[in-house]
């Protein structure tokens, strides 16, 4: 019988190992200026192989909501361990509802960040995690529409 670690064997790009964790907690993040993290979404992942790479995504739901004055910002980055993999800037610009210059500035978005690993280097296990920030003056909330966010990580052989 052939069994699926025999299939990976000597064989590149075969999905070694995959996490993900997925959370529907509202995280306000309007008073954040510094990257902080995110609530429900980071994973202890030991890798396989120490040739292996990893490919991770995280798409994050967020609601932002500006002011007269400012449009809406948000920063995400996914960290493994203490290295920035990726890091992602967003900005909202739409219209003020009830005239220009008098309303408040709405949106909600689906933010997607993908990070990769070009060689796990060890099979230490490691924690990757999402990572977001506003501007301090904005609102801005994970989940803020009833919405949910997601981590995963694919181990991918050589």
């Amino acid at each position: 019988s052939i069994q699926s670690a025999d299939l990976a064997t000597g064989v590149g790009g075969k999905i070694l190992k995959f996490a993900q964790v997925s959370t529907g907690t509202l995280l306000d993040l309007s008073s954040i200026s510094s990257m902080t993290d995110l609530t429900d979404l980071s994973i202890s992942f030991t890798p396989i192989s120490a040739s292996s790479s990893l490919w991770i995504q995280a798409i994050l739901s967020m609601r932002f909501k500006g002011s007269t004055s400012e449009y809406g910002y948000m920063a995400a980055q996914i960290v493994d361990g203490s290295t920035v993999l990726q890091e992602e800037q967003h900005h909202y610009r739409g219209y003020a509802q009830g005239g220009v210059g008098t309303g408040i500035i709405l949106h909600t978005d689906t933010s997607t960040i993908t990070g990769y690993v070009a060689s796990t280097g060890s099979t230490n296990a490691r924690t990757i995690k999402a990572q977001a920030k506003g501007t301090g003056s904005t609102e801005l909330k994970m989940n803020g529409s009833t919405g949910y966010s997601f981590l995963s990580i694919m181990e991918i052989a050589a």
